[in-house]
C-alpha cells in the first residue's frame, strides 16, 4: 500500500476548511471555509485565482462546474452564490432558505442548482433568473449531502435523519403540497363522527381532512405562531384552534370564518389541554395555578392552586400550623415546602378528567453552611376529576420524565410514556403498575388507550407507530414512517389512527394485531 503524496498545499483560508470540490480536469479546485470566504486555485501551479468575498457567515458548502467557469457556494448566513469562476464576481444571490445552508450542486447541462440547509429543507433554482423553482420536502433533520442529475431532472439527498432521497424533479408534485404543514405537525383531533381530522403544524396554519380520502377539505392560516391545541365542535361543523400566543379562534369548516373565544389568562400559559369535543380548556399558567374554562362562553369555571392540588404530596412547613386559614394562605406555598409546576394538560374526550404531568422543584435541605441543598426531584402524575374536582396522583422517579399519557374511559388505568422511552400502564385503583411496554428507541411523543383497554397505541420520534397488547407487554403490530412522529389522534370507531411526522405529513393508518 502506497501512502498518497501531498504535492502542492494551498494556504490561504484564516479559519477551517469546510468544503472542497475539483473542476471535470483537476485544474482548477475551490474552497469554502469559516472565514465566510470562496477561494478558486489553480491546482496546476499552486497558486490562488480568486478570493470570493460576500457571505457574512461562513461557507459550509461549494460545487464547480466541469469546466471550473462555474462556483456555488452555499453559508451559514441562509444564502446561495452563484460566481464566475473566471473573473471572480458574484452573478446571482439565492435567497429563500430559513436555515444555514448545509450543501450544494450544480447541474453540468441544465442552468439548475440545488440546495439542502439545516432546517430539512432542499430547494431547487432556476440560474438564469435567480429564482426559487421548488421546494422539496420529506427529510426530517437536516440535509447533508444533494447532487443533482446532468440535466437537472432528478436528484439524490442525503440526511441526518438516515434517509437518502431520490426525487424525480420534472413532476409537478415534489412541490411542497398544499396538504403538507411547513414543520412537525403537533395536534391533531378526529371530528366526533370520525369523517374529518384537523392538524395544526408549527407553522401556525389548520387543516381539515377528509380522512376517507385524505383531501384538505379546508386549510386555514390559523395563528402566527405554532399552535398548541385542537378540537371540534360536538356538531363537526367548527374547529376550535390554540396558539402558543395564547389566542383562541373557532373555525367554520365549510366556509372559513373565525370567531375570536375569549379565554383569558393574567399570566403567560405554559400548557393546555382542550377536551376533544371543545367543552371545556384546562390551563396551567405561571401563576401556580390550573385553570378550567367553558369553551363556548370563555367563562373561568374554576381555578386550582396547584399548592392545594398536591397538598397531600407536600410535607407542610413548621410555620403553615400557625399561619392563617383563609383561601390565600392555602393556596401559598411556603419557605421549605416542596413546588410542584405543572408541565403537561391533557383532558379527555368526553371532557370529564384532565391528567397533568408535574415536576417537584427545589426539594431542599439546609447544609452545614445554611445554604439551600437541591435534592432528588420527582415527577408526578395527577388525574383530575372535573365534574366531582377529586383528584387521585401517581408518584414516579424523576429519571423517567414523562413525556406522553392518556387515561381509559373509566379513569381507572393510567398510560404513560417515559424519558427512558418505555410505556407503563397504572392501575391507579389498586396504585400498581400493570403492565411495562419496551420497544422505542426515541422519545415518545403520543400514547392512547383502545379498545376497551385491551390495546395502546404510541408514537415515536423513532419513526414507529406500535400498538401494544396491554396484557403482556407485547407489541401487535407497528408501521415504520420516513420521518420521526410527534403527534396521534383517535377515532371514535377506535380502529382508525391520525399520524403527524416532523415533516409537516399526517398519516391515516388502520393497524390490524397479530
Amino acid at each position: 500500500m502506497h501512502a498518497a503524496v501531498v504535492r502542492h498545499p494551498l494556504h490561504g483560508h484564516t479559519e477551517p476548511v469546510t468544503s472542497v470540490a475539483l473542476s471535470a480536469d483537476g485544474a482548477v479546485a475551490v474552497s469554502g471555509s469559516d472565514d465566510g470566504t470562496v477561494r478558486v486555485w489553480d491546482t496546476r501551479t499552486a497558486t490562488l485565482t480568486h478570493t470570493l468575498i460576500g457571505h457574512s457567515g461562513g461557507v459550509n458548502a461549494v460545487a464547480i462546474s466541469a469546466d471550473g467557469t462555474q462556483v456555488l457556494s452555499g453559508s451559514t448566513d441562509r444564502s446561495v452564490r452563484w460566481w464566475d469562476g473566471v473573473s471572480g464576481t458574484c452573478l446571482k444571490t439565492l435567497r429563500g432558505h430559513d436555515a444555514g445552508i448545509t450543501s450544494v450542486a450544480l447541474a453540468p447541462v441544465a442552468a439548475r442548482a440545488l440546495s439542502g440547509a439545516s432546517d430539512a429543507s432542499v430547494k431547487l433554482w432556476d440560474l438564469g433568473t435567480g429564482n426559487e423553482v421548488a421546494t422539496i420536502s420529506g427529510h426530517s433533520d437536516a440535509v447533508r449531502a444533494v447532487t443533482l442529475s446532468a440535466d437537472a431532472r432528478r436528484a439524490a439527498t442525503a440526511s441526518s435523519d438516515r434517509t437518502i432521497k431520490l426525487w424525480q424533479l420534472d413532476r409537478s408534485d415534489h412541490t411542497l403540497a398544499s396538504d403538507v404543514h411547513q414543520g412537525a405537525v403537533v395536534a391533531l383531533v378526529f371530528s366526533p363522527d370520525g369523517s374529518l381530522c384537523a392538524s395544526g403544524g408549527i407553522d401556525g396554519a389548520v387543516k381539515i381532512r377528509d380522512v376517507d380520502s385524505g383531501t384538505v377539505v379546508r386549510s386555514i392560516e390559523a395563528h402566527t405562531a405554532p399552535i398548541r391545541a385542537l378540537a371540534f365542535t360536538p356538531d363537526g361543523s367548527c374547529v376550535i384552534s390554540a396558539g402558543i400566543e395564547d389566542k383562541h379562534w373557532l373555525w367554520t369548516i365549510e366556509t372559513g370564518e373565525r370567531t375570536w373565544i375569549p379565554v383569558s389568562h393574567w399570566a403567560p400559559i405554559l400548557d393546555y389541554g382542550l377536551s376533544e369535543t371543545a367543552r371545556y380548556l384546562v390551563t396551567c399558567g405561571r401563576d401556580a395555578a390550573i385553570h378550567l374554562w367553558d369553551v363556548p362562553s370563555g367563562a373561568s369555571v374554576a381555578r386550582y392552586a396547584t399548592r392545594r392540588l398536591f397538598d397531600h404530596l407536600i410535607t407542610p412547613a413548621a410555620k403553615r400550623a400557625t399561619a392563617p386559614q383563609d383561601e390565600t394562605a392555602l393556596d401559598e406555598y411556603l419557605a421549605g415546602e416542596d413546588i410542584y409546576d405543572v408541565a403537561i394538560v391533557r383532558v379527555d374526550r368526553a371532557g370529564q378528567r384532565a391528567v397533568l404531568s408535574a415536576l417537584r422543584r427545589d426539594v431542599a435541605s439546609a447544609g452545614a453552611d445554611g445554604r439551600r441543598v437541591r435534592g432528588d426531584d420527582a415527577a408526578c402524575l395527577l388525574v383530575m376529576d372535573i365534574a366531582a374536582q377529586g383528584v387521585r396522583s401517581v408518584t414516579v422517579s424523576q429519571a423517567d420524565f414523562i413525556t406522553a399519557f392518556d387515561c381509559d374511559a373509566a379513569g381507572a388505568r393510567l398510560l404513560w410514556a417515559a424519558s427512558d422511552h418505555t410505556l407503563t400502564l397504572w392501575d391507579l385503583d389498586r396504585d400498581k403498575r400493570v403492565v411495562h411496554c419496551r420497544g422505542h428507541t426515541g422519545k415518545v411523543n403520543a400514547v392512547a388507550i383502545i379498545d376497551s383497554g385491551r390495546y395502546a397505541v404510541s408514537c415515536s420520534v423513532d419513526r414507529t407507530l406500535r400498538m401494544w397488547n396491554l396484557a403482556n407487554g407485547e407489541v401487535e403490530a407497528s408501521l415504520t414512517a420516513d420521518a420521526g412522529l410527534r403527534s396521534l389522534a383517535v377515532a371514535a370507531d377506535g380502529r382508525t389512527f391520525a399520524v403527524g411526522d416532523v415533516s409537516g405529513r399526517v398519516h391515516f393508518v388502520r393497524p390490524e394485531p397479530g
